[in-house]
């Protein structure tokens, strides 16, 4: 029983001690670094911020990934995203359409496939929010491709979609963009 409390006793005195060496090592550290005098900071060293574009000129970070370009015919994605009263006058016309597809199977050729303003760049995650996504219905299926596609279809407003999407093409056909 003796030697019971003993080694509790140098073990609770182990502790002790190694609580008050930590607090001293520390308690000097903070000393030399306030002691410590100031060293000037290079040119590098100040300059922290960048630039998206001077990182891609670089050669840093690839470019990130952009909206197609406005074609004259075409729904433009800025008026989709800004959710545009307007577009309610589109309801059930035919409208031309562009955007990345994102397929929802495996296959090559897609019949029901989402159109996003931005491509796929993981294939767990959408690549864009429900403002950004147009779910699409082909009459025949379209092969996937990473580059934009044009769709030409009825345009709808789904209302009160289980996945929350705001647009849709009925009866869309791939078109060529010019």
């Amino acid at each position: 029983m003796k030697n019971n409390f003993l080694v509790i006793r140098l073990a609770t005195n182990y502790t002790a001690i190694c609580s008050l060496l930590i607090g001293l090592l520390f308690s000097l550290q903070v000393q030399v670094c306030l002691a410590a005098p100031e060293v000037k900071k290079s040119e590098t060293q100040k300059k922290v911020t960048a630039t998206e574009q001077e990182l891609v000129d670089q050669g840093l970070i690839p470019p990130l990934p952009q909206p197609p370009k406005n074609l004259p015919g075409f729904i433009a994605w800025d008026d989709l995203t800004k959710q545009a009263v307007t577009l309610q006058t589109l309801a059930d016309k035919v409208v031309k359409v562009q955007g990345f597809m994102f397929p929802l199977d495996q296959a090559e050729q897609q019949s029901h496939f989402l159109l996003s303003v931005f491509p796929p760049s993981c294939g767990f995650c959408l690549p864009a929010g429900p403002e950004g996504l147009i779910e699409v219905f082909t009459v025949k299926p379209v092969t996937f491709v990473y580059d934009v596609v044009g769709i030409e279809g009825k345009f709808e407003f789904p209302k009160d979609d289980p996945m929350g999407l705001k647009y849709r093409v009925r009866n869309g056909a791939q078109v060529e963009l010019k």
